[in-house]
């Protein structure tokens, strides 16, 4: 909910600041500097972006255009999303939740997990995850992806 939360900002910020009749908002769009108009449309294609579940490949392997939109933003799912019980732990396998510790954490970090209890797993769990920037699979920006964004990326008008 951090993320609605903080759109929702932005969205208001941006109801405010632009003028509400069509024909002065091209002229202001038009005025307005590029750092101004990137941002704008930015925060338009969070509104309606949805990565809709995608593992960020298509059927042919490309890229899925959210993963490049979430590239090209330098979106970083750490900043808003946490792998907590109620986030996450507690609504998957405990197979999965091993392997968020493994890749977090370390491997050494999963054998005291071994033969516990899912919701004694999940407690212990949520408290090594805590604060080291795990994110499942389908919330990571490709690390290619995120290299050509920044190689391509259009610089900032002066």
């Amino acid at each position: 909910m951090k993320a609605a939360a903080a759109l929702a900002t932005h969205l208001d910020r941006w109801r405010a600041a632009i003028p509400a009749e069509p024909t002065a908002l091209w002229s202001w769009i038009e005025a307005a500097d590029a750092g101004a108009v990137d941002a704008l449309l930015a925060v338009c294609v969070a509104a309606g972006a949805d990565a809709g579940g995608a593992d960020w490949t298509l059927p042919d392997g490309t890229a899925e255009p959210a993963a490049r939109v979430a590239a090209l933003a330098g979106l970083d799912s750490t900043a808003w999303w946490r792998p907590t019980r109620a986030s996450y732990l507690d609504r998957v396998p405990k197979a999965l939740i091993a392997e968020a510790v493994r890749e977090g954490v370390g491997e050494e970090a999963v054998k005291p997990l071994a033969g516990a209890r899912k919701a004694d797993m999940a407690e212990t769990a949520a408290g090594l995850l805590d604060g080291v920037g795990w994110v499942p699979r389908l919330l990571r920006v490709p690390a290619a992806l995120a290299v050509e964004a920044a190689a391509t990326a259009r610089p900032a008008a002066e």
